[in-house]
């Protein structure tokens, strides 16, 4: 049988961490304490526990292959492809650039793809 954690002596962090990863159906009597313990700490405590938000190596796959879905998309139906913040390449002006950099975004789009599709979850880090 396991000993029941004590919560009390728990960061914030640590308290976060462990409601955000709790079998909330198996223990539903630890997620309660662990919120009250939430509720006692201060608002100092909890600010001081905030972390940087970083995306898994999935996540980070999924986004680009979308994003870059959303460009692809964007380019075919306006014949522009956004290069840089201030520069863009035409089909009209320049259909070399414009098809390179477009080409380019597809190869980026299907590798960020397929790394998501097959990409191993339990490694994740």
């Amino acid at each position: 049988m396991s000993s029941e954690p004590n919560y009390h002596n728990s960061s914030a962090n640590e308290l976060f961490d462990v409601l955000e990863n709790i079998d909330k159906d198996l223990y539903p009597e630890r997620v309660e304490r662990i919120k009250s313990e939430i509720g006692r700490l201060s608002n100092t405590e909890i600010d001081n526990s905030s972390k940087s938000f970083r995306f898994t190596k999935n996540e980070s796959y999924c986004l680009l292959f979308f994003a870059g879905l959303g460009l692809i998309i964007f380019s075919l139906f306006t014949s522009e492809v956004p290069i840089s913040r201030s520069n863009s390449a035409y089909l009209e002006s320049n259909p070399k650039l414009y098809w390179f950099a477009l080409i380019l975004w597809i190869i980026i789009t299907l590798y960020a793809g397929f790394k998501w599709l097959i990409y191993d979850k339990d490694n994740d880090t």
